[in-house]
């Protein structure tokens, strides 16, 4: 197997059976951490995984190699008492800030050829920073566990799918998020 160099690793799009096919991000983190080839790698808390395997989806070449530097501080982050509040709050940061970017630079982007849409697509961005935080019962069923992911992923495609203008900037927040739910502490959370 080669040696993983961070270096000079280039993170591919997609799923990639072996490292000598390319590597995502959660298949570096794998290869990292000597693991076998995953994009859920045991090392990693999945609500991590899961938003990371998002961001490697939707990013551009240029944006994904800015989450090589999240590789090594994603082994460890394995967590149980940590789980449900990183799900918590990708879920509330996707919905309360990605979202809103996502919508604003949206309207931006069709603002000259049409105000009136682009001042609803403003409009529609309100609500969704004004949602109350979601939090899940830690209900451990695989129907609620379902739920979760499935939540997530369903926000992370709304907002990194609109087609704004710059997308660097829901990029950027994304980045910003992730690297806040890796350092999120026990502590954090029983506050």
């Amino acid at each position: 197997m080669k040696v993983l160099d961070l270096e000079t690793l280039e993170l591919k799009s997609g799923y990639h059976s072996s490292v000598e096919e390319g590597v995502s991000l959660m298949e570096a983190v794998a290869w990292f951490n000597k693991e076998p080839h995953s994009n859920y790698p045991q090392c990693a808390c999945p609500a991590l995984a899961r938003f990371g395997v998002g961001l490697n989806y939707w990013f551009d070449d240029e944006h994904r190699q800015k989450l090589v530097p999240f590789i090594p501080k994603l082994v460890g982050t394995r967590n149980p008492a940590l789980e449900q509040a990183r799900y918590e709050y990708l879920l509330n940061a996707t919905l309360n800030v990605l979202i809103p970017i996502a919508l604003r630079t949206l309207a931006d982007r069709i603002a000259g050829a049409d105000s009136e849409l682009a001042d609803k697509f403003r409009e529609h961005a309100r609500p969704f920073e004004e949602l109350p935080k979601i939090k899940y019962s830690l209900a451990r069923d695989l129907a609620r566990d379902l739920a979760r992911d499935l939540a997530l992923d369903l926000a992370l495609d709304l907002a990194l799918d609109l087609p704004p203008s710059d997308p660097h900037k829901v990029w950027d927040a994304a980045i910003e998020i992730f690297g806040k739910a890796i350092d999120l502490t026990v502590e954090e959370v029983q506050e």
